[in-house]
């Protein structure tokens, strides 16, 4: 059974079969000093012995990377369950706010609240009175739905310290989630639903172009509501149904494992530094079905790991053309092919993987502004699964 257990794993995650946990619950009010004793009611999931509030921390003795998560608009924190059930059992703390819920939200205080809990319940771990006490990991990422996830950029403004960002279907903010991601230099994973009318794609894809980092990745995935990431919350519904747009062949539990199956191996990565997990995290991205995918690496200095270099084996036969070559970064590739291309991939002379995309077309074209001067490889995949590689300059 164990075994079995073990593939399933493997089969959906894509990571290795490591040691699942029991979940535990605690509730704890945290108080931010430097804003005039501010409250931070704060419900917290974490490894346990057994499951159950309160109940003892697993006696392997390991510590815990920590993940703080903000809820959307006069939603609550129960409606994102979800992530807690898919992290906690791979080793993680999930820490959600319960501030700002009303209906007229302080973005700036929910964004410090953020900030302070990586910040606090990291610092657990030094605490001797603290039932974390010896059992928290210093690191910690900072996410959030909708409101939430506009607040989660303020976040990072608040704490440089915070490892890694990710969001579901993110909002603007005031002040502006959009400014905010210009000076946020951490790995990112940024969400956001097709189908979605309560925040457009555009409006959280923006916030993802102006992101610093040289290694984000952005998932756009197809006929996904916004309320799906949150559990379909009843007040979040209604406000669907009122824009018109309530309607997905989709389930919240399809799109939540589709979330997952690249959420999970990107904190797993960059928060328990397993350097399998980057692998299985790209991999991942660019084979998850319904989706439009964005990702751009030209290089991964906070990766806890050492990267390892591909070499492309270049073919005699071209089977797409492509101009011009050289080409400058303010042009695109204009790509031709005589049979359809499923993906594309490219690669720099060191032979990383920069960038990704999906075609499904004979015919696409490849921006080149995001890339530095040099000679790359570009791997074109066929839809009969075919490979052709080629090469090119960027002046």
């Amino acid at each position: 059974m164990k075994s079995l257990i073990c593939i399933i794993l493997l089969f959906v995650a894509g990571t290795s079969c490591a040691q699942t946990y029991n979940q535990g619950l605690q509730t704890i009010n945290f108080t931010d000093p430097a804003r005039a004793n501010r409250v931070i009611n704060t419900t917290i999931y974490y490894p346990a012995q057994n499951n159950g509030t309160g109940t003892t921390l697993p006696t392997d003795n390991k510590k815990y990377p920590v993940v703080v998560f903000g809820h959307g608009f006069v939603m609550p924190a129960s409606s994102y369950k979800w992530l807690a059930d898919s992290l906690v059992k791979f080793g993680f703390i999930v820490a959600f706010s319960n501030t700002e819920s009303g209906f007229s939200p302080n973005h700036t205080e929910f964004g410090k609240d953020l900030a302070f809990l990586c910040a606090r319940i990291t610092s657990l771990n030094d605490s001797a009175s603290s039932f974390f006490f010896n059992r928290v990991l210093n690191k910690s990422a900072v996410g959030g739905h909708s409101m939430g996830g506009g607040c989660s950029f303020l976040a990072m403004n608040n704490n440089t310290a915070i490892t890694a960002l990710f969001n579901f279907a993110a909002a603007e903010t005031n002040p502006s989630a959009t400014t905010a991601a210009t000076s946020i230099i951490k790995p990112a994973l940024i969400f956001a639903g097709d189908a979605d009318c309560i925040v457009a794609p555009a409006v959280t894809q923006a916030m993802f172009t102006n992101l610093a980092y040289t290694c984000k990745t952005f998932i756009r995935i197809l006929n996904t509501l916004h309320c799906q990431f949150g559990s379909n919350d009843a007040t979040c519904v209604t406000g669907q149904v009122l824009s018109g747009c309530n309607t997905s062949s989709l389930t919240p539990a399809i799109v939540q494992q589709k979330t997952m199956f690249v959420l999970l191996p990107f904190l797993q990565h960059y928060l328990q530094s397993d350097c399998a997990a980057k692998l299985s995290f790209l991999n991942n991205s660019f084979s998850l079905s319904g989706v439009l995918l964005d990702q751009t690496c030209n290089s991964d200095p906070q990766s806890p790991c050492t990267a390892t270099a591909i070499t492309p084996v270049l073919n005699n036969i071209k089977t797409v053309l492509f101009y011009p070559n050289p080409a400058k970064q303010n042009e695109v590739l204009n790509i031709n092919s005589k049979k359809i291309i499923s993906y594309l991939q490219l690669y720099n002379a060191s032979g990383f993987l920069v960038k990704e995309r999906k075609v499904n077309h004979i015919n696409t074209i490849l921006n080149l502004n995001d890339l530095l001067p040099g000679q790359y490889t570009i791997r074109f995949i066929f839809k009969d699964k075919i490979q052709e590689v080629q090469k090119f300059i960027l002046e």
